[in-house]
C-alpha cells in the first residue's frame, strides 16, 4: 500500500544449542610438572537468545558436561552457566 511503512520486528526469540570446550595443559611449578592439573572438558549447552531491533542480543545457556578428561585428582565440573550481551554496528 502506498504510504504504508514496512513493519519491522523489534524482538525475536531463538532457541540455541552449543557445544563448547576447553583444554588445559599440565602446570609446571619450579620445573616440576603437577600431575593433578590439566585436562579437557566438553559441554553441551542448550539456551535461548533474544534479539532486539536487529542490533542487540542477550543470550543465556546452561552447559552440561558430556566429557571430563581431567588429569590426576581434580574437582569435576557439574555445570556451566553462560550469559552474554551482543551489539552490532
Amino acid at each position: 500500500m502506498p504510504g504504508h511503512e514496512e513493519h519491522h520486528h523489534h524482538l525475536s526469540i531463538e532457541f540455541i544449542l552449543e557445544a563448547t570446550g576447553e583444554r588445559h595443559q599440565k602446570q609446571t611449578v619450579l620445573g616440576i610438572r603437577d600431575g593433578n592439573s590439566g585436562g579437557a572438558l566438553v559441554f553441551l549447552a542448550p539456551g535461548v537468545r533474544a534479539n532486539f531491533y536487529d542490533r542487540f542480543s542477550v543470550f543465556v545457556s546452561a552447559g552440561i558436561p558430556v566429557i571430563q578428561d581431567l588429569n590426576g585428582t581434580q574437582h569435576e565440573t557439574r555445570g556451566l552457566f553462560i550469559l552474554g550481551i551482543g551489539a552490532g554496528l
